[in-house]
């Protein structure tokens, strides 16, 4: 028999978008998992009832345990506590609002399985996909994946990765300090403990919605220099030349949230942080060039018939 698989799908303000999750489980080609949904939104609000409302209606399609936090802490705990109930030799995640394609889980099982007991964590590429259905491939890097991860050069999320049951009992989990960036966060401190390969294709559609995405840009600076301040030693590892490589990057990240706030003043602090501001002017302009020039299709079904339900 096949091992079985725990998917974790912490939900929160996803009511109108977790059918679209809830089928991609269904449609998954491995035959043995199990389904953790745990619902953050507070028990007895009126988002926690619709979301209740959408996952019975699966009921007569799929086993699965629903968990209701007694009230919203946030998605960390949430996949924590979606852990600490599963009973799989693999744990993946799924968020309320991505789409596993259909080989998703088989291919990762089928991978990991490869693999000796030094290996913890197994990963996969996918989409960048607008409300639409329009997106784009993320860059897919096999080599060198903790410091590719930290300078922004990789970018997966944990919809896109699998691990060993055994990871949860060496991390403790996901850090529940963290508001965002919690998975960037468990990936680097899971790669900085233990061994990670790439699967490189393409089996996770991450929906952009706006509700995850701090509007303000002093607060994303905030959370951005938090997940750096926490990551400082595994970043120091990595030698004065790359240590600066990854600030860098995240400083000139900065700076374009505040020049899509048309604020110039706290970009050009942020670029002199990350060194000679000119040149990582320079370095932005190219990577804004790079995205919107990227050739982009319809990667993925429109997502307007389930928000309009």
């Amino acid at each position: 028999m096949k091992p079985l698989v725990s998917i974790i799908m912490p939900t929160h303000e996803g009511s109108k978008v977790i059918s679209r999750a809830l089928d991609a489980v269904i449609n998954q080609t491995y035959p043995n998992i199990e389904l953790i949904i745990i619902d953050d939104n507070g028990e007895g609000t009126e988002e926690q009832i619709n979301t209740q409302r959408v996952i019975e209606r699966y009921m007569s399609k799929i086993d699965f345990k629903y968990i209701k936090h007694k009230k919203n802490i946030n998605g960390s705990a949430a996949r924590n506590t979606g852990m600490k109930a599963a009973n799989g030799k693999y744990y993946a995640f799924l968020d309320d609002d991505d789409v596993l394609l259909p080989e998703k889980i088989e291919k990762q099982v089928e991978f990991f399985e490869k693999l000796d007991d030094s290996y913890g964590i197994v990963f996969c590429s996918g989409y960048i996909v607008k409300s639409n259905g329009i997106g784009y491939k993320l860059d897919i890097v096999e080599d060198d994946i903790l410091y590719n991860l930290l300078c922004g050069k990789l970018r997966f999320n944990s919809s896109m990765i699998m691990i060993r049951s055994k990871v949860f009992e060496i991390t403790a989990g996901f850090d529940e300090t963290y508001m965002r960036h919690q998975d960037w966060e468990f990936c680097c401190r899971v790669l900085s403990l233990i061994d990670g390969k790439c699967l490189p294709e393409y089996l996770v559609s991450k929906y952009v919605i706006d509700r995850n995405v701090p509007k303000n840009p002093e607060k994303a600076a905030k959370l951005r220099m938090y997940f750096l301040e926490k990551n400082a030693e595994i970043i120091k590892q990595f030698g004065k030349k790359r240590e600066h490589d990854i600030l860098s990057y995240h400083m000139r990240d900065l700076a374009l949230n505040y020049i899509f706030n048309c604020d110039f003043y706290n970009a050009f602090i942020y670029l002199k942080k990350a060194g000679n501001p000119f040149i990582q002017f320079a370095k932005l302009m190219l990577y804004i060039f790079k995205r919107k020039t990227v050739h982009r299709e319809k990667y993925a079904d429109s997502i307007e018939r389930y928000l309009n339900e």
